[in-house]
């Protein structure tokens, strides 16, 4: 994964000013730029998936957990964002109708309930976009992106850098940015899973 330091040595490098005061102002570039990155779409590899033991027809949130993607026990239940249903309607939901898995869940701080049950020791696989930090240090710590992203953001990182120094270059700079973010678009677009349908039948208890 790229880091801070990695991406604000080498843009150092290609500006060719060392100073302190100057590598302290690449690292805001770096957090600026990862910020407007992380929104610029759902990118595939800022989610996570991970096993998770059912109790009471409840899981716990990772402790990085910041978006639900799914939830499925890759038999009997695929639970999407639209999926997810109120406490009030998770209530009225009859006792003696319910689905092979799931049909619904709702979200709470810590855990995620799925309704109107789920068999206690059921194995839920869940998919979530993890939880971003609110800004990185000078330091080697992963940022959540992978290696092939560095030359995008050391790109990044140098157009802001000439964009506050008002440099002729900063048109070139962006041009150049926008191609290799174009790549790392067509990239992610690799990542994704194939489309799957939920597939759950209710019947009696």
């Amino acid at each position: 994964m790229i880091t801070c330091k990695g991406c604000v040595d080498s843009a150092q490098e290609f500006i060719q000013d060392n100073s302190t005061p100057m590598r302290d102002k690449l690292v805001k570039f770096f957090n600026q730029y990862l910020t407007e990155l992380r929104t610029e779409r759902d990118w595939e590899c800022l989610k996570k998936n991970v096993d998770i033991v059912a109790a009471s027809a409840q899981i716990t949130k990772p402790a990085d957990f910041e978006r639900f993607v799914y939830a499925t026990d890759n038999d009997s239940f695929f639970l999407l964002p639209k999926d997810r249903v109120s406490a009030e309607d998770a209530f009225k939901m009859p006792d003696d109708v319910f689905a092979v898995g799931p049909y619904g869940f709702t979200e709470e701080d810590t855990t995620i309930t799925f309704h109107p049950w789920v068999e206690d020791d059921t194995t839920v696989s869940l998919r979530y976009v993890v939880k971003f930090p609110a800004a990185f240090v000078y330091d080697d710590t992963p940022s959540l992106f992978p290696a092939r992203f560095s030359e995008l953001v050391v790109r990044a990182i140098m157009t802001k850098y000439y964009e506050y120094d008002k440099d002729q270059n900063a048109s070139l700079s962006y041009k150049i940015q926008d191609r290799l973010l174009s790549n790392m678009k067509e990239w992610d677009n690799l990542q994704k899973p194939r489309p799957r349908n939920s597939k759950y039948m209710r019947t009696s208890r």
